[in-house]
């Protein structure tokens, strides 16, 4: 038997890609009742498909997760550092602002009554501020601030030294 030449490059094409085309199966009945699917040359059975198919999820899942932990955890951890120094600072800043006013309110006072006062009922000051100001001690020339912030460290006022985080009592 004679064989025939492809006659035009068209006809080489096809021939080529009939040679390299996937091989197609129907699915094969099983004598034990369970029909098999050809799977990269190896039969499963309907519930290995699924058990295959779930565990190849269960994976995709579990590095997705994996990778938003780790993206979530870079983030928190490069932006906790300035988020948390900006609002310790800005903590800060309103605390000393009210520690201020309170100085001012004392002064004040000292100068109508001619002493301090250790009750802050008595100072015309607006409602407390978020950070706990309180007037720790009185004497004739001097008084002690103490401030508690929500955030950060404690600090302390007198006229004589300033703020400083040393108690002035």
């Amino acid at each position: 038997m004679e064989q025939q030449q492809p006659t035009s490059d068209h006809d080489v094409e096809e021939a080529a890609d009939g040679f390299y085309s996937p091989v197609r199966r129907p699915p094969v009945f099983d004598p034990a009742g369970a029909y098999r699917r050809s799977i990269a040359g190896q039969a499963m059975t309907p519930e290995e498909a699924r058990k295959h198919r779930r565990r190849r999820r269960r994976t995709i899942d579990r590095v997705v997760g994996a990778g938003l932990l780790i993206t979530l955890g870079a983030g928190g951890w490069f932006g906790y550092r300035p988020v948390w120094a900006k609002t310790k600072t800005s903590v800060r800043d309103a605390m000393v602002q009210e520690m201020k006013d309170v100085a001012s309110a004392e002064q004040n006072y000292r100068s109508l009554y001619g002493s301090y006062t250790t009750d802050r009922t008595q100072l015309a000051l607006a409602d407390d501020g978020f950070n706990d100001v309180r007037i720790v001690s009185t004497a004739a020339r001097t008084f002690c601030l103490s401030g508690d912030p929500l955030v950060g460290q404690k600090l302390y006022y007198s006229p004589d030294g300033g703020f400083s985080e040393v108690p002035c009592v």
